[in-house]
This record gives C-alpha cells, sequence and structure tokens, in this order.
C-alpha cells in the first residue's frame, strides 16, 4: 500500500491543509481496508521529527493538556500508535582525510513513513509486516590464543528479516518537502 502526499499537505509547509493527523489517519485506513489490521507501529526520519515538534496541528492538540514540546511517545498515542520510531542515522558523503563537515541528507528516511501492523506475539497464521526468522541455534567457537594469554569466544547467529504481509503497511512518499 502506497500514499503520496500532495504539495499541500506536507509536514514541512506548516499550513492548515498540511495537517498531519489526517494524513496518517488517511495511511491508517488503507491498511486497515487492505488487511483488516490497524497500523500500530511507525518508522520515519529525524527531520520528520523536527517539523512535527513545531507543526500548528499537533501543537494545537496537545497545548491545554501537555507541557513543553511533543516527544516520540506523544507523538505515537496523538497518531494512534504504540510505537513510533525516528531515524537519527546520517549519510556521510566524505572522502576520508578531507576536510568537510557531515551533514544529515534528504535521505529516503527523512522524506518517507511507513506505518505497518505487528503482533504482540508471532503466531502461526497470524498476518504481520514482516517477521524476523532464526536459522538453527547460535554458532559458538572458542579458541585459545597462547600469544595474548587468553581465550577467544565468537558467537553467531543467523537472521534473516522477511516480508509476509505487505497489505498489513502503508508507505507514505514525500510526508517533508
Amino acid at each position: 500500500n502506497a500514499l503520496s502526499a500532495a504539495a499541500g499537505q506536507q509536514w514541512s509547509l506548516n499550513t492548515v491543509t498540511s495537517d498531519t493527523l489526517i494524513l496518517v489517519n488517511t495511511a491508517s485506513i488503507i491498511a486497515w481496508n487492505a488487511s483488516g489490521k490497524k497500523p500500530n507501529y511507525g518508522v520515519g526520519g529525524w527531520r520528520q521529527m523536527l517539523f512535527l515538534k513545531s507543526h500548528t496541528s499537533v501543537l494545537d492538540r496537545i497545548k491545554y493538556t501537555q507541557l513543553g514540546i511533543p516527544t516520540e511517545d506523544l507523538l505515537a498515542s496523538l497518531f494512534d500508535l504504540k510505537k513510533l520510531h525516528f531515524s537519527r542515522a546520517v549519510d556521510q558523503q566524505r572522502l576520508e582525510n578531507k576536510n568537510v563537515p557531515v551533514s544529515p541528507s534528504a535521505t529516503l528516511a527523512d522524506v518517507d513513513m511507513l506505518l505497518y501492523w505487528l503482533p504482540q506475539a508471532p503466531a502461526l497464521r497470524m498476518p504481520a509486516t514482516w517477521y524476523t526468522f532464526t536459522q538453527g541455534g547460535p554458532v559458538i567457537k572458542s579458541y585459545r590464543d597462547e600469544e595474548r594469554d587468553g581465550t577467544w569466544v565468537e558467537i553467531s547467529q543467523l537472521y534473516q528479516h522477511r516480508g509476509v504481509c505487505s497489505q498489513t503497511a502503508t508507505f507514505m512518499s514525500g510526508v517533508i518537502a
């Protein structure tokens, strides 16, 4: 499922037509109609969090009930989500030993948002946006290093992240400019 924000609905504009709750509710309805599951988690970029913290539609909804500024937990409850994650990753575009500042770029996580549904616990025949599968048990290797007078222990595990039911998610593109 996909939803593209129109130019007037982008949260970075902070206008009457860029109501954040309407866009998130529309994305939830799209996932609900496709799967019968309402998204309970969300992932976005840090720039989105910065725009949401000062957006008039968010501030108007909480100004008489909350002190301070909106947090991730407060925004999650406003959007009726269990948890809302904002990525603080930085894309480093400089060469080594060059004096060029590192700055956050408009990467995919900055301008797009994903709302998805995950169950409380995995179960057979239970749809979810994705599951993380493990293969086999942990592999433990231990060996002695006489040169350093110590024992080295390596533990490894194979994980596979698989999309199971994409209908339980809605990808919102272009929520900020």
